[in-house]
């Protein structure tokens, strides 16, 4: 059985056109003033998703993915100070109040989180968890839910999260965060924690579910070879910016940021089992150590003077930031 046979594939007309994005962020910046000053801890960022959509967020630990993911669900902390602009269906995110901006959670932008087993509550069963969803309204059963993510026993639904494996626990996250139907599935590093057969199958899941019900999916990574199986589209983020963003199959064959391919070359030099890993120099500074300019210069090979000053995201569908990009001469995976 798949899930089409229950569940069905969702839109909310936004009076916006059939080409409206369903997730269009523009030069969106996030400072935290108590903790780091004017920083912009993501700054300048723009991505668009549209419906059936799938776009990748890679960069290592520290570079805002996650913030990013919480700034696009509405969630950010109060502390936060926001500029710029995140529409969702059409509407300005950040101008909702109240029941509106609660509305949007779940019902319209579903999360799965990395860590399953402190996302769920270890006092209740699964099925109770389901039903507190459900009373904020959904059109399907528990059963319905756990069934289309590929969980049709029924003692399922009397389990304590502790009683499930991870991936039986991710795949519950997965029918929480559809439950309300949404437009937009954010997944953030939902496969972290669990063993890569068990990886290969959460993500088949979300092929699945993904062609089925055509959400748009922001799912939030470290890990290349699973965004070269999932994502139409890749943005690499560094210290909070975007540095590179296009096509998942021309940006993992043709890096031009060398941020982009230093990563293409641990990811490479992991998966082939060479004997030497390839590293990428240095790590990424806390927001109040930023370097000038290009964030990355400090740890970046190809680095010059003028890398000083900013460098600028070109248009287009390939952008680029970068002085100095790499061409096809200069070595790295192709």
């Amino acid at each position: 059985m798949t899930v089409s046979t229950r569940i069905q594939p969702h839109r909310v007309d936004d009076g916006g056109g059939a080409s409206t994005s369903t997730l269009a962020i523009s030069d969106l910046t996030v400072r935290f003033p108590k903790r780091y000053g004017d920083v912009a801890v993501l700054d300048g960022v723009g991505l668009s998703i549209g419906p059936g959509e799938s776009l990748a967020i890679v960069g290592e630990s520290g570079c805002g993915k996650s913030l990013l993911g919480l700034a696009a669900a509405n969630m950010l902390p109060p502390t936060a100070e926001v500029g710029g602009q995140i529409h969702f269906r059409g509407r300005d995110l950040y101008r909702l109040r109240g029941r509106e901006r609660r509305a949007v959670r779940g019902a319209g932008i579903g999360i799965v989180y990395q860590d399953a087993l402190t996302s769920l509550n270890p006092g209740m069963s699964i099925g109770a968890q389901l039903r507190q969803v459900f009373r904020l309204g959904s059109p399907y059963t528990p059963s319905d839910l756990l069934d289309a993510v590929g969980l049709p026993d029924a003692r399922i639904l009397k389990a304590k999260p502790y009683q499930l494996s991870g991936g039986q626990r991710q795949r519950v996250l997965i029918a929480l965060a559809l439950a309300r139907e949404p437009d937009l599935l954010i997944a953030d590093e939902p496969t972290t924690a669990l063993d890569v057969t068990v990886e290969a199958k959460i993500i088949e899941l979300l092929q699945r579910l993904q062609a089925e019900l055509d959400f748009a999916l922001l799912f939030i990574s470290h890990d290349l070879a699973i965004v070269s199986q999932l994502c139409h589209q890749v943005a690499v983020m560094y210290g909070g910016q975007l540095v590179e963003t296009g096509p998942t199959a021309e940006i993992l064959t043709n890096p031009r940021h060398p941020y982009t391919a230093g990563l293409l070359a641990a990811s490479s030099s992991l998966d082939e089992g060479h004997g030497t890993l390839a590293t990428i120099p240095g790590f990424v500074h806390p927001p109040t150590e930023f370097p000038s300019g290009c964030r990355f210069r400090d740890r970046c090979s190809h680095a010059q003077d003028d890398c000083a000053a900013r460098p600028v995201l070109t248009d287009g569908p390939r952008r680029l930031a970068c002085h100095h990009p790499l061409t096809s001469t200069d070595g790295g995976p192709r």
